[in-house]
């Protein structure tokens, strides 16, 4: 006969039998039908399944394994001295002729007509300036970065205060790159991506280095 809810089925720890023990008399003594020996029913105890603790340890760890296997491929900022090359080369110009300006007024001599304090007023803003320009093409090319990963596209901008897109390689359904005659020849250009679903390009960035190069990367990985 099967035992009901209200029932527990104990062990005896003298004769080893099975008994039947009502639920009330959980925690009391009990009589052993077969040995009429005493034994405590205790109450039972519940314990986390080992098999189960073990799977979900498992799965934990696959998805922390899954979660470390993202890579950073690559990561680039603007080309923002390529994409303006003429006039970087005009403010180098001017922070050398400005180095010169200043020495040649501690040396005491003279500049096209110019000397002493005018010569070193002069030499000063040239070189501030120059200083001035790189100083802020740095901040221009720090504030924006291109991160391709093994499983996403992300654009940062920002260099406090940062902002973040981003766009899975699976769900890639555009990719556009745009380069002239003078990006090509010194290998910068234009990348936008859209994904499934989008009708506007959500990542887009200028003056990227080698963008033939990163849509590879994108399209190996899709």
């Amino acid at each position: 006969m099967a035992a009901t809810t209200d029932e527990l089925t104990y062990q005896c720890p003298h004769c080893k039998s099975n008994v039947r023990v009502a639920s009330a008399m959980m925690g009391e003594l009990v009589d052993c039908p077969e040995c009429n020996r005493q034994f405590q029913a205790e109450a039972p105890i519940a314990r986390p399944s080992s098999d189960e603790f073990g799977r979900g340890s498992s799965a934990r760890k696959t998805v922390e394994q899954h979660a470390d296997d993202e890579r950073v491929l690559r990561e680039v900022h603007p080309a923002v001295f390529r994409s303006h090359i003429l006039l970087t080369l005009l403010m180098i110009l001017a922070g050398v002729a400005g180095i010169a300006a200043i020495l040649m007024q501690l040396a005491g001599a003279a500049l096209f007509g110019l000397e002493g304090v005018t010569l070193l007023i002069l030499g000063s803003v040239l070189l501030a300036a120059g200083l001035v320009y790189f100083l802020f093409r740095w901040v221009q090319a720090m504030s924006t970065t291109l991160r391709v990963t093994t499983e996403r596209t992300i654009a940062i901008r920002g260099l406090i205060s940062k902002s973040t897109n981003e766009v899975q390689h699976d769900d890639v359904r555009n990719i556009k790159s745009e380069r002239n005659l003078w990006e090509r020849m010194f290998n910068y250009g234009d990348i936008a991506l859209s994904s499934s679903g989008q009708d506007d390009m959500e990542i887009m960035v200028y003056d990227i280095p080698d963008p033939e190069g990163i849509i590879k990367i994108i399209r190996t990985h899709q």
